[in-house]
C-alpha cells in the first residue's frame, strides 16, 4: 500500500458556492510543496496524482512515487508527512518551526493561511488512513498569521528585558480565541492585545470549571476580551511564552451612547460653524 495524502479544499460560508479555480489549485500545490522532501532528496520521491474531483468540494489525492529504483520510497514520504505534522501542531501552539520563519517555505505558508482566510472556507488534509485529518480553518489561520506576523515585527528593543528567561506574577489582558490543551494540560488561547501575540494559558482546575459554567461558543466567535492573572513565563528574549492562569476574567466593555457625551452648551453662545472657524484659525482662545 503506498503513501497516500488526500486534500479537500471547501468554499468559505460567506460564499459556499464560489471556489476559484486558482484558490483550489494553489491550495493544494502548496500543500504538497511543504510535503516534498528537501532540496538534497527532491531527485529521490515525487507526489504522482492519483485522484482529482471537481465536485464539491474539490479532492485531490497525490501517491508518493520513487524516481530511483534503490529508494525506498515508504520511509521518505511517511517522515515527510510526520514532520509536516510536527510542524503543524507547532503552528497552532503559536510556535514558528525554523523551516517556516524564511525563505520559500515561509513564502508556502504564508499564501496557505492568507487563502484560508480569504475564498477558503476549510483545507482537509489526510494523510494517514488511521488518523483523523487535519483540518485548517479560518480561526487557525488567523492565529498562524497573527504569529507570524509578531515574529517579523517583534517589539523594540528598548522594551524587551534580556538576559534569562524568567518567571514573574501578573496580568495581562487579550480576546479570546480557542480552548485546547497545553502539553496535555487544559488551556484556553488568547490575542495578546499589546504584542498581538497568540499565546497559550494554562488553567488550573478550578478555573477550568469556573470557565467551563460560564462560557460558551459565543465567547470565541466575538472574541471576549479577557484579563488572565497567574504566572506569566519569558523567554530570554523577553517574550511571553505561556501563562498559568489562576483567575480569567471577562473585560467589560463600557457602551457609550451619544446622549452621554453630547454637551449642548460646549461651543457657548457660538454656532457650530462660527466655532470650527476659530478654532481652525487659533483664535478660539481669544473669544474664550
Amino acid at each position: 500500500m503506498g503513501e497516500k495524502v488526500t486534500i479537500t479544499v471547501r468554499a468559505s460560508g460567506a460564499h459556499p458556492d464560489v471556489l476559484t479555480v486558482q484558490d483550489a489549485m494553489r491550495q493544494v500545490l502548496d500543500l504538497f510543496d511543504l510535503l516534498s522532501p528537501d532540496e538534497d532528496k527532491q531527485d529521490q520521491v515525487a507526489w504522482k496524482l492519483s485522484y482529482a474531483s471537481t465536485n464539491s468540494p474539490f479532492t485531490a489525492q497525490g501517491e508518493a512515487v520513487s524516481l530511483r529504483p534503490d529508494v525506498d520510497i515508504s520511509v521518505i514520504a511517511r517522515h515527510q508527512k510526520l514532520d509536516f505534522v510536527r510542524n503543524i501542531t507547532s503552528i497552532g501552539r503559536g510556535e514558528i518551526p525554523d523551516k517556516f520563519k524564511s525563505g520559500k517555505n515561509a513564502e508556502l505558508l504564508k499564501g496557505l493561511l492568507k487563502r484560508n482566510t480569504n475564498g477558503v472556507g476549510s483545507t482537509e488534509i489526510k494523510l494517514f488512513d488511521d488518523a483523523i485529518p487535519i483540518t485548517l480553518t479560518p480561526r487557525f489561520a488567523e492565529a498562524a498569521i497573527q504569529s507570524l506576523a509578531a515574529r517579523e515585527n517583534p517589539l523594540p528593543l528598548v522594551n524587551l528585558k534580556f538576559g534569562r528567561a524568567r518567571e514573574e506574577r501578573g496580568s495581562l489582558e487579550g480576546y479570546f480565541m480557542d480552548v485546547g490543551l497545553h502539553y496535555n494540560q487544559p488551556a484556553i488561547r488568547i490575542l495578546d492585545r499589546k504584542t498581538k501575540n497568540v499565546i497559550w494559558c494554562r488553567i488550573d482546575e478550578e478555573t477550568r470549571d469556573k470557565i467551563a459554567s460560564e462560557a460558551d461558543y459565543n465567547d470565541v466567535w466575538n472574541r471576549q476580551r479577557i484579563r488572565v492573572k497567574g504566572r506569566i513565563r519569558y523567554d530570554k528574549e523577553g517574550r511571553i511564552v505561556h501563562v498559568t492562569a489562576t483567575s480569567i476574567d471577562r473585560v467589560a466593555l463600557n457602551n457609550t451612547s451619544l446622549d452621554d457625551i453630547f454637551d449642548p452648551h460646549f461651543t457657548g453662545e457660538l454656532s457650530a460653524s462660527q466655532y470650527l472657524d476659530l478654532l481652525r484659525e487659533g483664535n478660539l482662545a481669544k473669544q474664550a
